[in-house]
């Protein structure tokens, strides 16, 4: 039931992402330069888990979360049902891993037999309990496969959510802090007078 529950939780949230925001370019806001693309900004990184420091993308997210609450509210309801799935499976993890280590232990006391036929008959009983504990969790087993495949594409929504809200906030810095060509060519200018002043002084006499 809770598991039900769960995959309903995170495709509504999978359906909401991409009503809201699939590919979607946002405006930038008022063409400005982002802050944390200034000189002078520090960037202080949100407590959501899949951001990485040093990354600017994230930097730039982190951004626009402050001046969008909606969008805010959106990737903390994804942390919150990455949260739920992750304590969901608490049980399950704990189950599937005691079985794992029950099975490795049957086979290390299978080995210690002597007697072939002995060995090859508890090897067989202990094939058939494993089967017939697959066939009892084959229901679960799926239940979690389909949560692992929504979540992935939640991941992908949130990796297309994050390029597509940054990419016009980028757009304004690469407009905005564009560096002046003008200022360029009269450093050049500067640097081609002082080859000719010292072209003289540098000749080799022959």
């Amino acid at each position: 039931m809770i598991k039900s529950k769960l995959l309903f939780l995170i495709l509504l949230f999978a359906i909401s992402c991409a009503q809201n925001g699939e590919i979607k370019k946002v405006a930038p806001q008022e063409d400005q330069t982002p802050e944390v693309m200034k000189d002078d900004q520090s960037v202080d990184y949100m407590p959501f888990s899949r951001m990485k420091h040093n990354d600017i993308v994230e930097k730039l997210f982190k951004e626009a979360l402050e001046h969008d609450q909606e969008l805010k509210s959106l990737m903390l309801r994804l942390e919150e049902v990455r949260d739920l799935k992750f304590d969901s499976l608490k049980n399950y993890r704990t189950y599937n891993n005691n079985n794992q280590d029950y099975w490795r232990s049957l086979t290390r006391y299978a080995d210690d037999i002597n007697d072939s036929t002995m060995k090859n008959d508890l090897k067989k009983f202990i094939d058939s309990l494993k089967k017939d504990q697959e066939r009892k969790a084959s229901l679960l087993d799926r239940t979690v496969a389909q949560l692992d495949s929504v979540e992935k594409k939640l991941n992908d929504l949130e990796v297309l959510t994050k390029v597509m809200v940054t990419a016009p906030m980028m757009e304004n810095y690469q407009r905005n802090e564009l560096p002046n060509h003008k200022s360029l060519q009269t450093v050049k200018l500067s640097l081609d007078s002082l080859i000719t002043v010292m072209q003289p002084y540098g000749q080799i006499k022959k």
